[in-house]
């Protein structure tokens, strides 16, 4: 995108805060706009790790046992994820700077 085009989409998008604002009748300030410009207004989202995307499989998994998933395969998955566990701790504490982190959120891999 060209610069042009990017600050006069930033100026549309400041001037429909603003008028927004305006017509909620809220107190207006630079800071105001920034955060909501910026989407800091909002709550943050909840960071999905892959650690937990497994655990989250996982409950799935078992709560379908005897009608999609046997009883092993929840096993299976239990223990691979386990595995990750333990081995993302071991390299936590052989590389603290390490950036190979089973906890990175998802949006980053």
């Amino acid at each position: 995108m060209r610069p042009g085009c990017y600050i006069e989409n930033a100026r549309i998008k400041l001037h429909q805060i603003f008028c927004e604002l305006e017509e909620q009748n809220r107190a207006m300030t630079a800071r105001l706009l920034q955060e909501i410009f910026f989407g800091q207004d909002k709550e943050p989202e909840a960071v999905r790790t892959l650690i937990g995307t497994m655990q989250e499989h996982n409950d799935q998994c078992r709560s379908l046992v005897g009608k999609d998933y046997a009883l092993i395969t929840v096993r299976r998955y239990e223990s691979c994820k386990d595995l990750s566990d333990r081995n993302t701790e071991r390299m936590i504490c052989r590389w603290r700077k390490s950036t190979v982190s089973w906890y990175v959120p998802l949006n980053f891999i």
